[in-house]
């Protein structure tokens, strides 16, 4: 897949989710997920602070947990109260509803795991009851899809299910699209972003490595990333608002990450599909 290619892929998802509206100042941010919203966490709130705005970002998620898993964690929470899955440093252990309710969100986030993101079977009915349960329960946020990122070659996974990166990156791409589309869902594109830096970093920097030692999660590099995709989606502000980047990166390094994630955004523009 050339970056041409990976450009087209994010053309495609184009007609996807509901405008942004205007820019934000603070957002109160709950993500549900795994380890690959974990990352998020790296430098997100650094991100944001120096752009001059407030964050709130609180999770529920659990290490490789899928959205069949995270269904399944709600419905035994709701049939027995004393069942709490979720456990977050200073604030102890809870369910999903009681971490829906606890505050007024604005965006929550859910995402699909990656060893299944690629796998459309895998998806629903549980994506679907997660929605509903998500706007039972804390009804004026507005649900947002991260478009996770492919594995890295070498891999021991791809190996045992034939595949390469690209075609995981293809397939996971078209499984998000599908359920952005079918709930009137925005999608942050992480994934998208990941695959641009690896298709054009080779000629401008090629010591940039998205992805981690693991071949699975993001290094620091790409938690930077992820953090700049994320801050200028959900807070609806350009990259160049951004003051912060991480001292592992160079100004030129931390600048074409910044660049790479705008045009992430740009490339899958988020036109209102609102019913």
């Amino acid at each position: 897949m050339n970056l041409k290619s990976v450009m087209i892929a994010g053309i495609g998802l184009a007609a996807l989710g509901v405008s942004a509206g205007a820019p934000v100042k603070s957002l109160k941010l709950l993500a549900i997920g795994n380890s690959f919203t974990w990352s998020a966490a790296a430098y997100l709130p650094e991100v944001a602070k120096s752009a001059g705005c407030e964050l709130i970002f609180e999770q529920a998620s659990l290490a490789g947990c899928n959205l069949k898993r995270h269904w399944e964690l709600a419905e035994k929470s709701d049939a027995d109260s004393n069942f709490k899955p979720y456990e977050e440093k200073g604030v102890g252990k809870f369910s999903l509803k009681e971490k829906l309710e606890s505050r007024e969100w604005d965006v929550i986030t859910i995402q699909q795991a990656s060893y299944e993101s690629w796998i459309a079977a895998s998806y629903n009915p549980y994506a679907e009851n997660l929605v509903a349960y998500i706007r039972r329960h804390a009804p004026k946020a507005e649900i947002v899809i991260q478009q996770t990122w492919s594995y890295r070659s070498g891999e021991k996974r791809l190996e045992q299910w034939k595949i390469a990166p690209d075609t995981m990156y293809r397939e996971l791409t078209a499984c998000y699209a599908a359920l952005a589309e079918r709930f009137k869902l925005r999608l942050i594109p992480t994934g998208l972003a990941v695959q641009i830096v690896r298709m054009s970093s080779i000629g401008s920097f090629p010591e940039l490595e998205m992805i981690a030692t693991d071949n699975c999660h993001l290094s620091k590099q790409g938690q930077y990333l992820q953090a700049c995709v994320w801050f200028s989606m959900l807070f609806n502000r350009p990259v160049s608002e951004i003051a912060f980047a991480p001292p592992e990166l160079s100004a030129a390094q931390a600048g074409y990450l910044r660049a790479c994630a705008k045009a992430a955004i740009e490339v899958m523009p988020q036109h209102n599909l609102a019913e």
